[in-house]
């Protein structure tokens, strides 16, 4: 018996240590679970915290380049406000000095009252010449632009190259032996030698006569007129505008004619006029006829 109760003591012992044991253990896994639901806890918290942080930095980094660039911008402002600044603190400066020069002209007539009335005296008369210059050179260029008009209006150069084989005036006719009255010039040259209007205006007239052949009438201003006889070709038409040096005919001897030759006339308020007092190109002696053969023609048309 003693020997049973011994037993069970030492069994129920070893029992009570076991479940001791037990009991402890299960408290530590509680106690560990805990801190690791804890931990856990706090570590998604700590990474939270961390994206939050993150967000922050980054805003703070948008914020940093916004203010770089402002920065960047009011550095150029600024420069720019400075480089105006010293221009115009430079041409201030020299407006200052300009004025401080004008100053310094003044005050030296400031000491001489008479040089000052003289000069302005001399100032008003200087002005009022200066506009009679000025009213003289108004007129002077409405005289130089009606000088221009009449100059291209009035048939003032010779129609073609060549001599003057015959003047205007009293000739013999070579075909009635008659004295007459020639109403124009001759000019000699060969046949197909370009003949020119000597002056802007319209063609009158373009046509063929027996004695004055293949000819032009060009009317002008100032109630002129050309006439132009024994072509061999006509180059305008009746009611074209011509322009001064434009070519209206070749030089040719149709019609009652002793040789190629222009017959040109002018007439001024419907009467005959010497050619020669017109052709400011040249001198008659330039184209005389003893440069050439004496060609004569009829002279109606």
């Amino acid at each position: 018996m003693l020997g049973l109760k011994q037993n069970f003591y030492t069994t129920s012992t070893w029992v009570i240590v076991v479940a001791g044991m037990m009991s402890g253990l299960i408290l530590l896994t509680l106690f560990f679970a805990s801190e690791a639901k804890r931990t856990s806890s706090k570590y998604q918290n700590l990474l939270q915290e961390r994206k939050e942080i993150d967000t922050q930095i980054h805003r703070l980094e948008a914020v940093m380049k916004r203010i770089d660039r402002h920065s960047r911008s009011m550095n150029n402002v600024v420069m720019s406000a400075v480089s105006t600044e010293r221009e115009s603190t430079r041409t201030t400066q020299k407006r200052l000095a300009k004025i401080q020069s004008s100053l310094a002209s003044i005050s030296k007539y400031r000491n001489d009252q008479e040089s000052s009335v003289n000069l302005v005296s001399r100032l008003k008369s200087v002005s009022s010449n200066t506009q009679k210059l000025e009213g003289a050179l108004r007129g002077f260029v409405t005289v130089m632009k009606h000088s221009e008009d009449v100059f291209r209006t009035i048939p003032s150069i010779t129609p073609a190259s060549g001599w003057v084989s015959s003047f205007y005036g009293e000739r013999h006719s070579p075909f009635s032996g008659k004295t007459i009255i020639h109403k124009g010039i001759d000019i000699g040259s060969d046949v197909g030698q370009e003949v020119i209007a000597p002056a802007e205006g319209i063609v009158e007239k373009v046509g063929h006569s027996p004695s004055f052949g293949k000819y032009v009438v060009i009317k002008h201003a100032h109630n002129i007129k050309t006439r132009y006889g024994h072509n061999s070709v006509l180059s305008v038409r009746k009611g074209q505008k011509v322009r001064r040096g434009q070519k209206i005919a070749e030089i040719g001897s149709t019609g009652r004619s002793t040789g190629p030759h222009l017959h040109y006339e002018i007439w001024v308020n419907n009467k005959a006029v010497d050619p020669s007092d017109y052709l400011l190109d040249r001198k008659l002696e330039d184209v005389s006829s003893s440069s050439g053969t004496i060609n004569v023609g009829g002279e109606e048309i």
